[in-house]
């Protein structure tokens, strides 16, 4: 059983000085919810193998934040292909991924990453899917956990949440 974590980037600016929406940067409420994510995954003793991330500046900021309070020495993938992907190419993303890592981070844009967790959670026990599928917040984080032995298995359906962070649930932000 492989696990995936999907981690909405956290609260960016409204617009960027380049007027770029791929450069617009986390607000200090952003980088604050990237280190309480990161506190929450360091607390959690996550055995996350695998990072691979929008390039887009707010998403770059946040794993930044996130890898730094979890104490981690992984090395992201960055993926263009991340940056507003539909959910389609997230799962295309997510089948392509080396068998040899079973617990991926994967960190990105809504809508797709809600539309990712909806498609593939079909139980919803504790009614976390229920709640992801009215808001999924900036700097929210699912944790899944996937009926696959190799990604290239993952499809619709295929897994649970097991675990759903909002920001409001990380207490103090720093």
């Amino acid at each position: 059983m492989k696990a995936l974590l999907l981690l909405r980037h956290a609260k960016a600016e409204l617009d960027a000085p380049s007027g770029s929406d791929f450069d617009r940067r986390l607000t200090d409420a952003g980088r604050r919810a990237s280190a309480a994510v990161g506190d929450d995954l360091r607390a959690s003793a996550h055995r996350v193998n695998a990072i691979i991330a929008s390039p887009a500046a707010r998403v770059a900021e946040t794993v930044a934040g996130v890898v730094l309070a979890a104490g981690w020495k992984l090395e992201t993938a960055w993926n263009r292909r991340l940056y507003d992907a539909s959910l389609d190419t997230l799962v295309e993303v997510v089948r392509n991924i080396d068998d040899a890592v079973e617990t991926l981070l994967i960190v990105a844009h809504n809508p797709g990453s809600q539309e990712m967790i909806l498609h593939l959670a079909d139980e919803d026990p504790g009614g976390l899917r229920a709640d992801i599928a009215r808001n999924f917040a900036p700097a929210a984080l699912a944790e899944l956990r996937l009926r696959a032995e190799r990604w290239g298995d993952v499809s619709g359906g295929c897994g649970s949440v097991l675990r759903l962070v909002q920001p409001s649930d990380l207490g103090r932000m720093r």
